[in-house]
């Protein structure tokens, strides 16, 4: 069935792939971040940017060998939780997120 020009900018407006197998679903899509503040920076603040947080100002002595171990194990932790992935019935791999979206995405 042949795309109209009407329909390729409906599904561009609403983010919907508009040909082949996947015609009709959302597109995934990635947020810019936001610019640098450098107030934050000069105060120390943690840096957050899209529900992740970053803070390096972490520094451990030689002598602290049980924080220097803590702080090991935590760098070390894989980036998602081995315990969420799954296979789907159609063999994608599957992730269950630990909370919702706002829009309800799982």
């Amino acid at each position: 069935m042949p795309l109209r020009v009407p329909d390729l900018v409906g599904h561009s407006i609403t983010y919907r792939i508009a040909v082949g197998p996947h015609r009709g679903r959302k597109v995934f899509t990635l947020q810019t971040l936001p610019t640098f503040d450098e107030e934050d920076w000069a105060t120390g603040c943690p840096g957050n940017v899209a529900g992740f947080s970053l803070h390096a100002g972490v520094a451990v002595k030689a002598c602290q060998r049980d924080k220097l171990e803590r702080l090991c194990r935590y760098i070390c932790r894989p980036p998602v939780s081995e315990k969420r992935l799954f296979l789907t019935a159609r063999g994608e791999v599957g992730y269950t997120l630990k909370t919702p979206y706002r829009d309800g995405t799982r």
